[in-house]
């Protein structure tokens, strides 16, 4: 049996890890709003560049576009990396701490059960595929467009270049993926 100090102190405990949550599920709401701004931001900035480059026929500005959306995609993977790394914290040091609910059945708390669960989470695929769909566009309006105003080994270069640079991101949110469900990294 506890002695007073004891349950004094496990309630202070208690108390310290509800606070000590409480923050950092309120910085991964923040983490989440700030990478959706990057993607508003992203589309806002290569819809005006583009509509401008066109306009003005400066197929410089045009090609770009898609470097700044590479630089975009890699600010919302840092925020997309921080959420992880939070979510995996909680999950293996918070949630273990938390005293279990006294109803019947089998319960586990939101970060557990979602690396329990063992399915692909279909709301962040999506919102993925969207956000270099949108990245690809542009990279393709881009380079049509300016295919015919620079040097062929420029334009090539810059093909090259761009899906280098993706396909480092790329891997960078794959090897994340394993790491936040626990897997030996590739």
């Amino acid at each position: 049996m506890a002695t007073p100090s004891q349950a004094v102190i496990s309630e202070a405990f208690q108390r310290s890890i509800d606070n000590y949550l409480a923050l950092l599920r309120a910085e991964i709401l923040q983490a989440q709003k700030m990478r959706m701004q990057t993607h508003a931001a992203k589309i806002v900035f290569l819809g005006g560049l583009i509509t401008y480059a066109l306009k003005e026929k400066d197929f410089l500005a045009l090609l770009v576009g898609p470097f700044a959306a590479f630089v975009f995609d890699c600010m919302a993977y840092g925020l997309t990396y921080n959420i992880q790394e939070v979510g995996a914290y909680i999950c293996d040091r918070l949630e273990p701490a938390l005293p279990q609910p006294l109803a019947p059945g089998p319960f586990s708390y939101w970060e557990t059960a979602k690396r329990g669960h063992g399915r692909l989470d279909w709301g962040r695929a999506f919102a993925r595929v969207g956000n270099y769909a949108v990245t690809l566009l542009a990279a393709l309006v881009s380079f049509v467009q300016a295919w015919s105003h620079v040097p062929l080994w420029v334009a090539w270069s810059l093909v090259v270049g761009l899906a280098g640079l993706y396909s480092v991101l790329i891997r960078f949110e794959l090897r994340s993926r394993d790491l936040s469900r626990g897997s030996a990294p590739s």
